[in-house]
């Protein structure tokens, strides 16, 4: 027979620095630390926050226990931060295509501190087997909301 598994290596780490928008809308769109409006004194060097999956440990045929770390790097506190993750089958953000969402409710988080939640995820075994029948990629966005600012990262992973 033929069996659909969700293939992540249980040890992978992947660190995923945030393309980030300032809350006026500037952003430094070519990476040379220059938002673009001919004032330099004040860039910013990294995102606002910084997201780490630390560990991934199988817990069924088409099941994750994803263990990951966020972190604020600003020089100071973010209230009201809540986490929302969305995963896709293949490399778009298709509605038609999504196969999990998950939320976590960070509340306020320092200047420094980070925050570390584990999240199961379970795909059924036709979701499973969309993924596979993609060459094993998928498509996972993850968008930070505090109260003053939102921020939207995408990222395309091959999991087979």
């Amino acid at each position: 027979g033929y069996e659909a598994t969700l293939g992540i290596d249980a040890h992978e780490q992947h660190r995923v620095e945030l393309a980030y928008s300032r809350i006026n809308g500037e952003f430094d769109s070519d990476g040379d630390g220059d938002s673009g409006d001919g004032d330099a004194t004040e860039t910013q060097s990294r995102p606002p926050f910084g997201v780490v999956v630390d560990d991934i440990e199988e817990c069924g045929q088409t099941c994750r226990d994803v263990t990951s770390t966020i972190t604020n790097q600003q020089d100071t506190d973010s209230s009201d931060v809540t986490v929302y993750s969305r995963i896709f089958v293949g490399n778009d953000t298709d509605p038609d295509d999504e196969v999990w969402r998950g939320t976590q409710a960070v509340g306020d988080l320092a200047a420094g501190e980070s925050y570390t939640t584990t999240k199961r995820v379970e795909l059924s075994y036709s979701e499973a087997f969309a993924v596979q029948q993609a060459d094993g990629w998928i498509t996972v966005q993850t968008t930070i909301e505090t109260d003053n600012r939102t921020l939207t990262y995408t990222e395309q992973r091959d999991v087979a």
